[in-house]
């Protein structure tokens, strides 16, 4: 039933067309063998020219005046009454210049509004990292964090831990912790390895105060979940 129906409208447009453009002749060669390739358009069999039919054949019914095609529709050239193509079976002409040159300035819009967007991006993330630069270290801001960090040694001494303070390079240990890791993904704090390769118990205690320190100024994100601590970039934007 589909295919017969659509083949009824293929011979009804065709019929259409031929009864459009019976005693019309080319406007190049004088043929009338004209032919409709598609709406809006015709072709001469014979020197194959081919042009719009409704502003090359139709004239304003008021004025007798030339037809424009103003985006979708047809309006005449001398009075700006609409005309109404009897060259169109069941589609919709568009004026392809008009919508060309849309398109055209709807590329440029996005493409400011996207290079804006980018630069207030980085504007934003160029601030907060100066405020982050500018940030100080204050150990007694969290409650406990002292006494959990002596608990880390065993609480052992000051004094008996005086050559782990004095070999302990915390930004070298930042940006160790910073390298090991990738935007968007997150790692296992006990599986970060240390910074001389080894992942003994010094190594780990001192990976876990250096992402205190970069938690604490934005750059890393500490999420525990149950007995893991998950590390993760932060977000910039």
């Amino acid at each position: 039933m589909v295919d017969a129906v659509g083949g009824l409208v293929e011979q009804a447009r065709d019929f259409y067309y031929k009864l459009v453009l019976h005693g019309l002749a080319c406007p190049r060669c004088g043929c009338v063998r004209l032919i409709m390739i598609r709406e809006g358009r015709f072709r001469c069999r014979d020197c194959g020219h081919a042009d719009e039919p409704t502003i090359t054949f139709q004239r304003c019914p008021a004025c007798d005046g030339l037809p424009a095609l103003i985006v979708r529709r047809y309006q005449c050239r001398t009075c700006g009454e609409e005309i109404v193509s009897r060259f169109l079976f069941d589609g919709t002409v568009y004026n392809a210049e008009y919508f060309r040159e849309r398109m055209a300035k709807s590329r440029v819009r996005q493409q400011q509004s996207h290079k804006i967007d980018n630069e207030q991006q980085a504007v934003r993330a160029w601030k907060r990292t100066l405020h982050v630069g500018e940030a100080a270290i204050d150990l007694h801001q969290s409650l406990g964090l002292i006494d959990a960090l002596n608990s880390l040694v065993g609480g052992a001494s000051p004094e008996a831990v005086a050559w782990v303070r004095d070999a302990f390079d915390l930004p070298a240990y930042e940006r160790h912790i910073l390298r090991q890791l990738d935007p968007g993904d997150e790692r296992d704090l006990v599986n970060l390895p240390g910074l001389y390769g080894s992942a003994d118990r010094v190594e780990r205690i001192r990976n876990f105060i250096a992402c205190l320190f970069l938690e604490h100024v934005g750059l890393i994100q500490l999420d525990q979940r149950f007995n893991t601590i998950w590390v993760s970039l932060r977000e910039t934007d």
